[in-house]
């Protein structure tokens, strides 16, 4: 018999593949179009540039916030300091400033004759000119009896014997130093003490200050020379950016005899504001002087007040 043989066929599992991208039917797409793509940019750079805009806008409004808040607060603080000193204006001085005389060519505080001296402009900012025991150099150490020509301190500051060679005791006695050895002051013998003063009554310098604005600085100026007397100034800067500075005197009975110092201060923020263009005009009048109306984009505040004299000019 004829064997037959059968060859075994191995069975090959059938190969698993993959359906190739966009094949069947319903299927989903991988990744973005050119189209879409530049769509998200447009829409990504429009929401970029609200943020921006709103941030720019933001910070402008802070920073502007910040300018008027600094000008209100310095332009304030800067009205009262002026007050107080004319307040105080007149403190210590002789009934006669003409009787004081530090060289033939210097009468009165520093060629001064008035307790209160204002230069009016119209077409410019005003200047005052105050005198006054406005500063304590020290108390007085030792008794000083009536008549006596010297005069000892505690302690001695901001004094010489020229152009801060004026002292008042107490308010209430004048006299001009024309010696200084150690805390031992020399009177002048035309005006000793007037009285008996014990130790411990305290002693002020009488000088003359002016407030004037240049180049926009309100300035504080101890002891400004009036032409006629060499001084030693002290200027100070007190604010900034003042567009105006007017002074006028008040009568308020009618009596011909001024009992006010009116002040006034016109300030503005250091940079103009973007959102206020247009807008920031000075008032019209200030007093006497008249404003040209600006249509700039500063910000402005205007400040006023009235100022009691204790002393009548």
């Amino acid at each position: 018999m004829r064997q037959q043989h059968h060859k075994r066929q191995k069975t090959v599992p059938p190969t698993l593949v993959s359906p190739s991208r966009g094949e069947g039917k319903g299927e989903g797409k991988n990744g973005f179009t050119l189209v879409e793509l530049l769509i998200a940019i447009f829409i990504g750079m429009i929401i970029i540039g609200i943020t921006y805009a709103a941030y720019i806008s933001q910070q402008r409004s802070f920073t502007s916030q910040d300018q008027v808040a600094e000008m209100n607060s310095t332009s304030k603080i800067t009205l009262d300091m002026i007050s107080n000193d004319i307040r105080e204006t007149g403190f210590g001085l002789p009934s006669d400033l003409t009787t004081i005389k530090r060289t033939s060519g210097c009468p009165g505080i520093n060629g001064y004759l008035q307790s209160i001296n204002i230069t009016d402009r119209t077409s410019g900012t005003d200047e005052i000119t105050i005198l006054g025991g406005f500063r304590l150099v020290g108390n007085i150490s030792a008794d000083v009896s009536t008549g006596s020509t010297t005069l000892t301190l505690s302690s001695i500051g901001n004094l010489n014997t020229t152009d801060r060679s004026y002292i008042s005791i107490a308010g209430l006695g004048f006299t001009t130093i024309t010696g200084i050895s150690g805390n031992t002051l020399t009177l002048n013998n035309s005006s000793p003490a007037d009285r008996r003063y014990p130790s411990g009554v305290p002693v002020y310098l009488v000088e003359n200050i002016t407030y004037r604005v240049v180049n926009r600085r309100l300035q504080k100026i101890r002891r400004l020379d009036s032409g006629v007397c060499s001084t030693n100034s002290d200027v100070d800067v007190i604010a900034e950016n003042i567009d105006d500075f007017q002074v006028a005197t008040v009568d308020t009975n009618s009596d011909g005899t001024t009992d006010r110092i009116r002040i006034n201060i016109l300030a503005r923020t250091p940079r103009p504001d973007l959102n206020f263009q247009g807008q920031g005009n000075p008032p019209a009048q200030i007093e006497n002087r008249h404003h040209a109306h600006t249509n700039d984009s500063f910000r402005r505040r205007w400040w006023q007040t009235e100022v009691d004299l204790r002393n009548k000019i």
